[in-house]
Formats: structure tokens, sequence, C-alpha cells
């Protein structure tokens, strides 16, 4: 974003909750409006269906640690960072403003993150501790929040991140934040194809009727 990109987030359920982190970085008043509306119609989504948001934590979110959707929200919007929001986009519709932006769509990774690349993003990077193996419709930059999954799918994972739990200063910390900073640019760059660029593999998906979490 420091460098004039575009970079949005989604998967609107896994910020309930703690929505209010993301209304307090609003740009201005109408993108706070924007984000009170996003969420106000998810949830109305969910209600016409007889369904509640707090189902979203998976079986192998609980397997992991989690006890309640708050705490997989505050997970999820801690992924975007710090920065402003700068707009606030439906499904399907394009980016037109630089910046932090989120995009209404689902907890679901195939849906969600088709709606993402809708939105004009050129690369995912898609942060995993279980595994998730899906491939999305454009270049997939996968991200392995543990070691031990990086070892078992090595055919899948692009950066394990997962050695950040083992550093033991601030200067092995800041050593591995550069080192992956400098792998997501030599993708950005063409210097380096992901896994699922090398493995062919893509899949794309959509909202469907009904409730997709």
């Amino acid at each position: 974003v420091k460098e004039g990109a575009i970079m949005n987030m989604t998967e609107v359920p896994e910020m309930m909750g703690a929505e209010h982190i993301l209304m307090n970085r609003a740009a201005d008043k109408k993108i706070f409006d924007d984000v009170v509306k996003m969420m106000y119609d998810y949830d109305a989504y969910f209600a016409r269906y007889g369904e509640k948001a707090a189902d979203n934590p998976t079986q192998g979110n609980k397997a992991g640690g989690l006890t309640t959707l708050e705490e997989k929200s505050l997970g999820c919007i801690q992924k975007g960072g710090h920065c402003a929001v700068m707009e606030v986009l439906e499904y399907g519709d394009r980016a037109t403003k630089n910046g932090f932006i989120l995009i209404s769509g689902p907890g679901n990774d195939l849906a969600g993150v088709s709606g993402q690349i809708a939105a004009g993003a050129v690369l995912t990077i898609f942060t995993t501790g279980r595994g998730t193996p899906c491939g999305f419709a454009g270049p997939t930059f996968r991200l392995s929040s543990n070691t031990a999954l990086a070892t078992r799918k090595a055919n899948w994972i692009d950066y394990d991140a997962g050695r950040l739990l083992t550093a033991k200063t601030p200067e092995e910390v800041e050593a591995l934040n550069k080192e992956l900073y400098d792998a997501i640019m030599a993708t950005v760059n063409g210097e380096y194809r992901t896994r699922t660029e090398e493995n062919g593999y893509y899949i794309m998906g959509a909202l469907k009727d009904g409730v997709t979490l």
C-alpha cells in the first residue's frame, strides 16, 4: 500500500464481532457508513435463510483452538494490516481506488477469492494453517502459518511463516519479514512462479443461492 498498490480483503462473516476495528480505520464518514452497511447487509443475508454467522468457525478452526467467531474475526482482521480503509465494494464490483479496500464476500475460500480477483487482484496471498489446497483463478502465493504444514505440503506452500514462532530476537523477526516481502515482490515482478502456477492448478467459485458462510 505504501508503494501505491491496491490491497483488498474479504470474508465478511470473519469480520463480525470485530468490525469496529475496521470502522475506526475508515478514511472518511462515507467509508465508515459503507463498512456499517456491509456488515448489516451480510447479517440480514444470513437472517433471510435462518442461519447464524456464529456457525462460521469450522471443525479445523475449533481443533486449532478457536472457541468463538469473534476470535476468528480478530485474526482475519489482523491479516489486513493497519492501513486506512479507502473503499468498500459489493461482490463482483471493480476497485476504483488505491490503498486498502474491503469487498463484501463470504468466508468460503473459492467464492471469496474469486470476488477479490473480480475486483482486480492479480495476486492472492493466502494464509493457511490447515492446508487448504484451493488453486483459485489467478496466481496464489500460499503462506503456511506453521512449519509442520510447510514440510508436509512442500509442493503447495510458497513460504513457511512458521519460522516466526521460533525466532528468538527482533532482528530475526525483521529478517523474516524482509524475506517474505522480497518473496512477494519477486512474485509480483515475475521472477518467481507460485506453486499453483507451476502445478497449473486453477479453480473459480461464485456465490450461490442460499447462505455461503
